[in-house]
Formats: C-alpha cells, structure tokens, sequence
C-alpha cells in the first residue's frame, strides 16, 4: 500500500467525531466484528457483522437479529436500535469518568461483552500562535492523548465557524506535523519538519499523528506544521482500549506504505480487540478542538 493509499485509509478512518472511526482490520473468518466508539455527543453510533469468506476473499454480512445493551456503571441505559444494514444506534451522551459495558445477545453464538472508560476533556490551553507554530500548556494528563492538525474549508459551516467548531470528511488532515511535546511517542517519528517544509524549525516530524503518553507534571509544547489559514488542531483522550486499538491499527497500515520496505512482506502486528467472543473495539474518546483562521470569511 502506497502512502497515498495510506492517507485516503487515514482520512476517511474518520479521527473526526463526524465520520466513521478506522476500520477494524480483521483478517479472520467467521467472526463477529463489533465496532462501537463512544464520544461526547447526544448519539451513539455501532456496527455489527460477519466476517465471511468467498472465492478466496472475504467479505462482511449484516447480523439481521440482536439485543444490544449500554451500561453505564452496572446500570442499563438502554439498548441500540438498528438503524442501518450493519449499523445500530442509541441516543445517549456518555459522563466522563464513567464506565460503561456492552453486551450483545444473538442467536446461535455466545454471547458478546466489551468494557470501557469514557475520558474527560484534554486538559489542553493555548499559549501563543503564529503560522507555523502553535504553542500549548498542559497540566496532567491521565490518559494517552492522540493530536493531529485538519485543514479546513469554510464550506456551509462558516457562519458559526469559530462558536462551534465542525469537522467533516472535506477537512484535510496533514501528512507532516512536529512537536516537542516530552511525551510524545515515537513510533512514527521520521526526522525533522525543517527537512519537509523548509521554514519550519527542526522539531521531530510524525506520520500524519502523534501519541501523546501519560504525564504528571505540567508542560509547554509547540505544534509545528505548514497550517493553511483556517485549520483545526485536535487533542483526543482516548480511553485505554481506543488508545491500543487505534495504535495498532496506525501501525498495521504504516508497515504498507512503502512497498520496497521487506519488513511488508513478514507483517506480524497485530490489531488489537477487546471484544469478548468476537472481534472489534469498544472504546471511548473525548475531543478538545482548537480553530484557527486567517482567511476572509465569506
């Protein structure tokens, strides 16, 4: 898989609460494949298949019959509603700090359960700004922290643009960004953006994210990149099992970017799943958005 093919994977994996979240990799069949992300919104959004196999290949069909259950701290909430061919939907917003369980209940399989932790807001601040640099404070940070920079078109959203920050699928997520950040998790660090953007100065460089590890104490940390005039800088706390989902999914995909790598032709990573009887993820995020623009707004 080309880089280019990586970004699209990247892009429409959706580490934007609008669209749909990175796909599980799921190269097993005969499977149930759950996929449920919980955010800080008023809806909730899981998808529910069989991995199958045909002519060689695999492919997913729907489960047409279900009961799915959210708990919140041992206690029900209520139960997801189809609402597409493989998707189902609850209306409900999560609490922060709390814990929530899922269970499913189908015909003729075990039954399924996945646990998980719905983190609070990134404890995030801005400090100082200018076009390649972006300067943020931080106070401790309990969860791990995945950060990443969309450039934005005004589109329909420009009237509230800046009162309430909207990130769809035209936003583009850049390939390049850097930091300083002392936890910063350098599995896709790659050199300096100095080397990419000429202008910039040379902090480390990332592959599109950077991981931002637990901390204790406070920092200050720039984020560099060639921002367009209006563009968002997302921080996500990610619950544990988002965080290792998501992971190693990033680095099942990154060992395809380069097709004269050898290390593509003995892929042993492995995605990681916290789904009881089946296969997927249950995790949690929460978002913290900062918008900036220098553009005219229409």
């Amino acid at each position: 898989m080309r880089k280019g093919l990586l970004y699209a994977v990247l892009v429409t994996a959706g580490f934007c609460g609008c669209v749909e979240d990175a796909p599980l990799i799921v190269e097993t069949t005969n499977k149930v494949v759950v996929n449920c992300i919980l955010q800080d919104s008023d809806n909730q959004t899981l998808t529910l298949v069989y991995s199958k196999s045909r002519g060689g290949g695999l492919y997913y069909e729907p489960v047409q019959e279900a009961a799915i259950k959210l708990f919140e701290n041992d206690t029900l909430v209520g139960e997801f509603v189809k609402a597409g061919s493989r998707t189902w939907e609850i209306n409900f917003r999560p609490e922060f700090g709390a814990n929530y369980r899922l269970e499913i209940v189908m015909p003729d399989w075990k039954d399924i359960q996945a646990n998980t932790t719905m983190p609070p807001v990134p404890k995030v601040e801005l400090v100082y700004e200018e076009h390649y640099i972006k300067r943020f404070s931080q106070i401790d940070q309990q969860y791990s922290q995945w950060l990443f920079v969309l450039n934005s078109t005004f589109d329909e959203r420009w009237e509230n643009f800046f009162e309430t920050p909207q990130i769809n699928s035209s936003d583009r997520l850049l390939s390049n960004i850097a930091t300083n950040h002392p936890s910063a998790d350098r599995f896709n660090q790659y050199g300096n953006l100095g080397d990419v953007i000429g202008t910039a100065a040379s902090l480390p460089a990332y592959d599109f994210y950077i991981r931002l590890a637990p901390i204790i104490d406070s920092t200050i940390f720039d984020v560099e990149a060639n921002y367009c005039p209006t563009c968002f800088v997302v921080f996500r706390n990610s619950s544990p099992e988002y965080d290792q989902y998501f992971k190693t999914s990033f680095q099942k995909m990154l060992i395809y970017v380069d097709e004269n790598d050898p290390g593509a032709w003995f892929d042993e990573s492995v995605v990681y799943s916290n789904i009881e009887n089946g296969v997927g993820i249950f995790g949690a995020y929460t978002d913290k958005v900062f918008v900036f623009g220098n553009a005219e707004i229409p």
